[in-house]
């Protein structure tokens, strides 16, 4: 499988958190999780805009801006050969 992590496509395998992460050490972070249906996201502006709520309460920054998440996910669903998909966004401190 693919995955996404800091701007970079990786094999899962090679995907990780260092273990001195805050988000892994103290649960600091926000996620969000969604899906596709027929291909198409499903409510992904409500699900993007509740990720960013979240994340601005814990003062956590992200970078990328919705179009950007969105053309992340539609790559990522190509590159495993997907047309439904069960998407967990997790970011971390």
């Amino acid at each position: 499988m693919i995955v996404y992590r800091d701007g970079e496509f990786l094999k899962d395998k090679e995907a990780s958190l260092p273990i001195l992460d805050i988000g892994f050490l103290r649960g600091f972070g926000g996620f969000e999780f969604l899906r596709t249906y027929r291909g198409k996201l499903f409510h992904f502006t409500e699900h993007i805009n509740r990720l960013k709520n979240t994340l601005d309460q814990l003062e956590i920054a992200i970078s990328l801006d919705q179009n950007s998440m969105e053309k992340i996910i539609k790559t990522l669903m190509k590159q495993n050969h997907l047309d439904e998909a069960f998407i967990k966004i997790i970011v971390t401190g």
